[in-house]
């Protein structure tokens, strides 16, 4: 197990220096007022804050729309889903979470694949649970 760890670190050690990331602004550059500054943060805190107007996690949800938007395009051009479910909790966001979604997935997406659809999903976190009962039911 040991061994699988280190072998991962150095992994990421190395793809990181072959290939560096790029830094990743938590905040935004000037000293602006949060309800996230000092506090616990999660997707829901966060969006949570989005649909108050807090500036700090517009730019943060800015940010995730256009690193997750990218993701599901990759994912997208590979296997062309007709519909991405999104679960778990930042599901939790509800439907202003596509707004920062589908600008980046649109833009990277190949054609066909723009017209895949998105959704949340209505089992939140006992899907798994209702999906691994449904197999033993079988």
């Amino acid at each position: 197990m040991l061994r699988q760890r280190l072998a991962a670190v150095r992994t990421r050690v190395v793809w990181n220096s072959m290939h560096p990331l790029p830094e990743l602004p938590v905040w935004p550059t000037d000293d602006a007022p949060s309800v996230l500054r000092g506090g616990e943060i999660s997707a829901k805190t966060v969006f949570d804050a989005v649909k108050a107007g807090d500036k700090v996690a517009i730019e943060i949800a800015e940010q995730f729309g256009e690193y997750l938007g990218k993701g599901l395009a990759v994912v997208a051009n590979v296997v062309d889903p007709q519909i991405f479910v999104i679960g778990g909790g930042v599901s939790k966001a509800g439907d202003i979470l596509f707004k920062y979604i589908e600008p980046s997935y649109k833009k990277c997406a190949f054609g066909p694949c723009k017209q895949a659809k998105f959704a949340l999903a209505t089992l939140g976190n006992d899907a798994g649970i209702y999906g691994a009962a449904a197999l033993v039911l079988k």
